[in-house]
């Protein structure tokens, strides 16, 4: 019984801690192009963030709608800035062009920008479901 106890007093506490951290959860909302002329298309998206294995590391799986169902981009790992107060990630593609994801939160909103080498090539408007 005193194992039980325990085991479910930690399964509380993480439910505690994932509901008090606002980036947790699922978001849905708009990804739009800022760019004419390229392969970039405006998407639904649907992204499920989950705590990573270290302190301001956060996971995302990025998903998009397609014919109503979520179909899966990819994983996006982030670093809380806590400078700007924003979840970052920066990356280098194979084509050798630089990426910067930045996200931040504004209520119950999270506002996002992809910017590749410095051009502005996505606006992210997401709401926590």
């Amino acid at each position: 019984m005193k194992h039980l106890t325990v085991v479910l007093l930690v399964l509380l506490s993480m439910s505690c801690y994932s509901q008090q951290d606002p980036f947790i959860g699922v978001w849905k909302g708009t990804s739009t192009c800022q760019l004419k002329n390229s392969p970039c298309k405006n998407e639904t998206v649907v992204y499920h963030i989950s705590a990573g294995t270290a302190k301001n590391l956060y996971v995302m799986q990025a998903n998009k709608i397609v014919n109503g169902q979520e179909e899966e981009m990819g994983i996006i790992q982030f670093t809380y800035a806590d400078s700007i107060q924003a979840l970052v990630n920066q990356d280098v593609d194979r084509q050798n062009r630089k990426g910067v994801w930045i996200y931040k939160l504004e209520g119950k909103n999270l506002n996002g920008t992809l910017t590749v080498d410095g051009v502005l090539y996505r606006i992210i408007l997401v709401k926590k479901e």
